[in-house]
């Protein structure tokens, strides 16, 4: 069993978040070897940090301290595969756009913290737009982005199986 079916099945037999269970790793006695343990206890502490920075921390801040503190910047740009490349460029850029976002937010005197980022990022799709000049348009988008979506009707151009 793994380590993350472990800590499920303890949380679900408590009641409890898993959450929960990874807080007080140190306190119960959990079928767990201590080197697990600490690995765990050490990315409780990582996130109970940046928990502890939102409320003062722009989210530029937060997220390029992420982004270096887990190392997956690191870890990115050594895979020198095309996918490896992709995904560093991937994450720079998400992190170009949250340092905008906390540039124009600073310039304008708005609140530049994470949940106002996350906010705004979540509210820029205009899928969930009324207005009746959008009405009667098609909307060219990735499955994906359709996703829990409603729409009258969908089509699905360039499908080829296998």
């Amino acid at each position: 069993m793994t380590t993350v079916q472990k800590i499920k099945t303890y949380a679900d037999d408590a009641g409890v978040s898993m959450w929960s269970i990874l807080s007080n790793l140190q306190t119960a006695p959990y079928d767990l070897n201590s080197g697990t343990i600490k690995k765990l206890t050490s990315f409780c502490n990582l996130i109970g940090n940046f928990s502890d920075r939102l409320d003062r921390d722009n989210a530029y801040d937060i997220a390029s301290g992420i982004a270096n503190s887990t190392g997956i910047l690191t870890e990115m740009y050594n895979d020198r595969t095309p996918e490896g490349v992709s995904r560093h460029e991937n994450i720079q850029e998400l992190l170009n756009g949250i340092k905008d976002f906390t540039q124009n937010a600073i310039e304008e005197g708005k609140d530049c913290k994470m949940p106002v980022f996350l906010e705004d990022v979540a509210l820029l799709t205009d899928q969930d737009s009324d207005k009746p000049e959008d009405r009667n348009k098609v909307t060219l988008m990735t499955v994906h982005s359709a996703k829990g979506l409603e729409f009258k009707y969908v089509y699905i151009v360039g499908l080829e199986e296998e």
